[in-house]
């Protein structure tokens, strides 16, 4: 089972109120919001986490929410038996996979205009001319920078993959002898995203879960 829970939130947050859904999470969860300096990055760690919560109730309702640890470079829940997560969130856009089978990744990103000259060693050159000959260049290169991030996190290599190696396929892409299924993910008009699923079959559907903060509540 795969779960996508997202939010796209431009209700405000007071930081008294972030800090008291904290107070509700186990401590090796709330360290990781307190990482961050600004606080709407705090506000975007904790709504992701609380969708973690969200899951772990409905995946395994009988058991308390696990410690968080770092494995390998990411972060992990502490618990019998597999359960893979992964979180991502630009501008107003949060969202948080879980997979109860499988290793994953995902990524999102706002659509935005971009000053592409910034980020020129992270496609190849035939990617370039297609997305130099685009009608809307930023927003394809978003979208090929969300797969070749999704992968990567997958992968658990995260940015340390050389982007420019990642060559964009459907709806597999195999590396080092691995195969991940690739999926776009529809979550709002907004933003592009994707999906990375590692050795999943075509019968693998995420669940696409849209929220309100209000159903991020703890009850």
């Amino acid at each position: 089972m795969v779960l996508v829970y997202h939010i796209h939130f431009n209700e405000h947050l007071e930081e008294h109120v972030c800090d008291g859904l904290l107070r509700q999470l186990p401590a090796s969860w709330s360290q990781r919001v307190y990482r961050y300096q600004r606080i709407d990055d705090r506000r975007r760690s904790l709504l992701a986490q609380l969708m973690l919560r969200k899951a772990w109730l409905q995946l395994r309702p009988q058991e308390p929410l696990p410690a968080m640890e770092d494995v390998n470079g990411r972060p992990a829940l502490s618990t019998e038996g597999f359960l893979d997560f992964n979180f991502s969130h630009s501008g107003s856009m949060v969202a948080c996979a879980v997979s109860s089978s499988l290793r994953i990744g995902l990524d999102l990103e706002e659509k935005r205009p971009l000053d592409l000259n910034n980020y020129v060693r992270t496609m190849g050159h035939e990617e370039w001319r297609t997305i130099r000959r685009h009608k809307h260049p930023s927003t394809l290169f978003l979208k090929n920078w969300t797969y070749k991030e999704a992968l990567s996190k997958a992968m658990g290599k995260g940015l340390y993959h050389p982007f420019s190696t990642i060559e964009i396929t459907y709806p597999t892409h195999e590396v080092e002898g691995e195969i991940y299924r690739m999926m776009p993910l529809e979550l709002h008009h907004s933003v592009v995203a994707h999906l990375a699923l590692h050795n999943a079959d075509s019968s693998v559907l995420p669940e696409l879960y849209g929220s309100k903060i209000r159903d991020l509540l703890p009850s």
